[in-house]
């Protein structure tokens, strides 16, 4: 029995001294995206919010307590509710030392991205400061350090999560459009776009073709008016008539995403996909265009439009 007691003494006191040992771990996780996009979502506070697991916790769970205080004088921001709180300090523009309060305990880890010359991958090392004893038996300590960069990661290379659309790559067929093509000012839009694609299904009518797929407008802005390309893809070629043809849309590669929200804050999508082509190293080769679901088009700026993108790349 006495023995027994002395193992249990000596693990006891091991397990002290072990604890007392602080080591630096390090550990490094290569994420499929670019410097950029991972910077801005270490330098900037806002976007710790879309990613890190404590703090989306804190802005859901707290939401009226939740709030972000910057100190950027010394290069700090605090994210913090009624409980718990995260103190984020920007080290340099590469490392970023974070303090994390959470249910009563601390954690002290740091994230630091490390350069490359990949231009579609990038590495992010964290670094903490633990007990021996953790190191040793690691089931013993919550990583948090771990569970935020994995986090960063699952962010990062989804695009969904990332750009905030559900960007896809699609091989687009060869198809036949009925279009008119038309200059006007942005007050004339709305009314336009009824007339015109009454027009449209007047000459399909007409013509004896079919509708094949959605409405669809490209809007080219020019100074302070708009050049529409309005069309409706049909079965086949029919004869032109007044200001109304067809014409043949090769295959080739697009981007496409849909939208759903207000027709005068349609621009984010646009802008999205401009910020993606440049992340992927694409060219935008042609007129993008949106195709309207159920063939409803927007009579205002206030309109709720659903819509699906086309944005022709090589």
């Amino acid at each position: 029995m006495k023995k027994f007691l002395l193992i249990v003494a000596l693990l006891i006191a091991a397990g002290i001294i072990l604890f007392f040992i602080p080591i630096r771990q390090n550990k490094t996780y290569i994420i499929k995206s670019n410097f950029d996009n991972t910077l801005s979502s270490l330098n900037k506070p806002d976007n710790w919010e879309k990613w890190h697991p404590l703090l989306k916790s804190l802005s859901t769970k707290n939401f009226k307590t939740f709030q972000l205080v910057r100190d950027t004088l010394n290069h700090r921001f605090k994210f913090t509710n009624s409980a718990d709180s995260m103190i984020v300090e920007a080290t340099n523009p590469l490392l970023y030392s974070i303090e994390q309060y959470e249910n009563g305990n601390i954690f002290l880890y740091a994230y630091e991205i490390i350069p490359s010359s990949s231009t579609n991958s990038i590495a992010v090392k964290t670094i903490e400061k633990i007990p021996l004893l953790f190191y040793l038996f690691p089931f013993l300590h919550a990583n948090e350090g771990e569970k935020g960069v994995l986090a960063l990661k699952a962010f990062l290379e989804d695009d969904k999560k990332f750009y905030g659309y559900n960007i896809q790559t699609e091989k687009v067929r060869d198809t036949v459009f009925a279009i008119t093509m038309l200059t006007v000012t942005k007050n004339e839009l709305f009314k336009t776009l009824s007339t015109e694609f009454s027009k449209i299904k007047a000459y399909i009518k007409e013509k004896h073709l079919v509708q094949e797929n959605f409405t669809s407008v490209s809007y080219i802005s020019k100074d302070d008016s708009l050049k529409l390309i309005l069309g409706i893809p049909v079965n086949k070629f029919a004869n032109s008539s007044r200001n109304i043809r067809c014409v043949n849309i090769p295959k080739g590669r697009m981007l496409t995403g849909e939208y759903e929200g207000k027709f005068s804050q349609r621009q984010k999508i646009y802008e999205t996909f401009r910020k993606y082509t440049r992340d992927h190293y694409l060219d935008n080769v042609g007129a993008p265009f949106e195709t309207y679901f159920n063939n409803k088009l927007p009579a205002s700026d206030s309109d709720i439009v659903k819509f699906k993108l086309y944005y022709p790349i090589p």
